[in-house]
């Protein structure tokens, strides 16, 4: 015979008790509550309640009606109920195990997958300072052959950059900003170095030759794959928001954002600078350029912005 605690069937036989006296409902519903939180707190399951129940409730309440055969009776009437209960009592033993053995596996999961998630996050950080490195020596090539424009690219970059966070472009899209800004003139590397270093004013043939470069930098980025449209960018930084660009003649909205903002700072850094066949026109001059020419050349949110990161914000080139 099972062994339960004593507080717990006496808790019981007091509500069992209750229960069957006129005043008592309420007496034995608070026993019946405490007897139930004391066995869960006794780690009892369903069957051992059901079998407190059935003995007391035979031994305290009907004990009187049955004389000499309670013991017997309470005896067969537990075994048949222990033998009626055990299956679902195992099925609810058994959900418990399967429910802590499912806790323990997604802890274990939890932790392989924070393990994973630190080694994919080392590794991306890896190949993005690859692919910087492979980025910066790219511009550097190009710089070799055009001694001239050294580190516009680069400062190219650094204003685009800061025109987009200005007009509050998302993260990935100003980290693909940043990439096209640094290799934007990279086709140059496919124009004669004599035409790229002249000191005088281009001839309309030399003239042509420089407006390749956007193409021929798309040919030589267009099989990388970039996470961002790298290629696309460097193609269209030349076109203009009236169509007279090159070298599609794109306008408007089929020009793409990152191009539009390269664009303007391309033109603004151009402008600044000292060039062979002419001296720097410095930044208020570019500024009034880019102004002037808003919503015709250049496209407007990205001039305004422009315009407040040097007037407002005290923007300088490095």
């Amino acid at each position: 015979m099972r062994k339960y605690p004593f507080g717990l069937t006496a808790k019981y036989r007091t509500a069992m008790k209750g229960y069957v006296t006129e005043k008592g409902g309420e007496a034995a519903l608070l026993a019946g509550q405490d007897c139930a939180r004391l066995a869960l707190e006794k780690g009892l399951g369903v069957l051992d309640m059901l079998s407190i129940h059935h003995r007391v409730l035979l031994t305290s309440v009907l004990g009187p009606l049955l004389n000499g055969n309670v013991q017997r009776l309470a005896s067969m009437s537990s075994d048949f109920l222990c033998e009626s209960l055990a299956p679902f009592e195992m099925t609810i033993r058994g959900f418990k195990e399967a429910n802590q053995s499912l806790r323990t596996l997604n802890e274990t999961l939890e932790e392989r997958v924070q393990e994973r998630t630190e080694e994919l996050e080392r590794t991306v950080g890896t190949l993005q300072r690859v692919l910087g490195g492979t980025v910066e020596a790219i511009s550097t090539i190009v710089e070799k052959r055009d001694p001239y424009t050294a580190g516009h690219q680069q400062r190219v970059s650094l204003l685009a950059c800061a025109i987009a966070e200005e007009m509050g472009l998302t993260r990935k899209q100003i980290d693909g900003i940043d990439i096209a800004g640094v290799i934007h003139d990279i086709g140059k590397i496919a124009i004669p170095s004599e035409i790229l270093s002249t000191p005088r004013q281009l001839s309309g043939n030399e003239f042509d030759l420089i407006r390749i470069h956007s193409q021929a930098g798309y040919d030589i980025l267009k099989t990388i794959e970039f996470p961002w449209p790298v290629a696309q960018i460097v193609l269209q930084h030349h076109e203009r928001m009236d169509g007279s660009g090159y070298p599609a003649g794109l306008a408007g909205e089929d020009i793409l954002p990152e191009a539009r903002i390269i664009a303007v700072a391309d033109v603004v850094e151009a402008m600044s600078s000292h060039r062979p066949y002419r001296p720097a026109l410095g930044v208020a001059k570019a500024l009034e350029e880019i102004y002037e020419k808003k919503g015709v050349f250049y496209d407007a949110p990205v001039v305004d912005a422009c315009l407040a990161l040097f007037i407002e914000r005290g923007f300088k080139f490095e």
